[in-house]
C-alpha cells in the first residue's frame, strides 16, 4: 500500500487504455485518508516503476533502472508475472554495466528459471539468457544447448532460441543446419540492438569456430548486417 498525496503524480509515465482495471481502496478511517491504487491485479506504484525503469534504461540510465527493478522485487502482494519480469530485466541490465556484474545477472534469470509461477514465456527468455550468457562468459556450449532446449520448450515459438540453437551447431561444426535456424530467426527480428548483440557475439567468437564452419559464419554476419539495414529504413 502507498500513501499518495496530492502532489504526487504518479501516473505521469503510464498510459491507460481502454483494457486496463484500475482499483482504488480508500481507508476513511483515518485523519489523512490512505489511498491504495491497483492496476491490471497488480499494486499501481509497482507498475509505475516497471513503467519508469524501461524508459531509464532506453536512456542508458542502468544503474537508476536497476534500482527501480529492485523496489518492484521488494514491495508486497506483487504478482508472480511481474516479479519474474522485473527480475529478467533487472539481470539484462546487469550485463549491460561496464563492467558487468555477471553473478547478478546469473542469480537473476537463475531465479525466474526457479518461479514455479513465472509465466512460458518468462521461462523461455531466462534459460535462454542464461544458456546464451554461459556462452559468452565462459565459451560454454554444453550449457547453451542445455538452457536452449529448455527454452524451445516453454516456447518453441521464439526466434531468439531458435537463433541459439543455431548458434550451437555453428560452434559444433554443423555448418549446415546452423545457417539454416540462424537465417530464418534473423529475418524475425524487429530490434536493431538484438542484431548488433549478435554480432559482437558472433566477432568475439571467432577464435573458437571449427574450421568448417566458417562459411557459414560469415554467411550469418552477411544476414545480420542485412537486416539491420533494412531495420533502419
Amino acid at each position: 500500500m502507498t500513501t499518495v498525496s496530492n502532489k504526487q503524480k504518479w501516473f505521469n509515465t503510464i498510459r491507460l487504455t481502454n483494457d486496463d482495471d484500475l482499483y482504488i481502496g480508500i481507508d476513511t478511517h483515518k485523519q489523512s485518508f490512505h489511498v491504495a491504487l491497483w492496476l491490471n491485479d497488480a499494486p499501481a506504484v509497482a507498475s509505475k516503476y516497471m513503467s519508469e525503469a524501461l524508459s531509464l534504461a532506453k536512456d542508458n540510465r542502468l544503474t537508476d533502472a536497476i534500482d527501480l527493478w529492485s523496489k518492484v522485487l521488494e514491495l508486497s502482494y506483487v504478482p508472480t508475472a511481474q516479479k519474474a519480469a522485473a527480475l529478467i530485466n533487472r539481470g539484462w541490465a546487469y550485463g549491460k554495466l561496464e563492467p558487468p556484474r555477471t553473478e547478478n545477472e546469473i542469480a537473476d534469470y537463475t531465479a525466474v528459471v526457479e518461479m514455479p509461477d513465472a509465466t512460458a514465456e518468462q521461462k523461455s527468455s531466462a534459460h535462454g539468457n542464461l544458456g546464451l550468457l554461459l556462452f559468452k562468459e565462459k565459451n560454454d556450449i554444453a550449457s547453451l544447448l542445455e538452457e536452449t532446449t529448455k527454452a524451445l520448450e516453454y516456447d518453441s515459438a521464439s526466434y531468439e532460441s531458435r537463433y541459439n540453437l543455431g548458434l550451437v551447431k555453428l560452434f559444433s561444426g554443423n555448418p549446415d543446419e546452423s545457417l539454416k535456424l540462424c537465417s530464418s530467426a534473423v529475418n524475425e527480428c524487429a530490434h536493431i540492438n538484438q542484431i548488433d548483440d549478435a554480432l559482437n557475439l558472433l566477432r568475439s567468437k571467432e577464435g573458437i569456430l571449427p574450421e568448417k564452419s566458417k562459411t557459414s559464419y560469415e554467411l550469418i554476419i552477411q544476414a545480420l548486417n542485412k537486416h539491420r539495414t533494412e531495420l533502419e529504413h
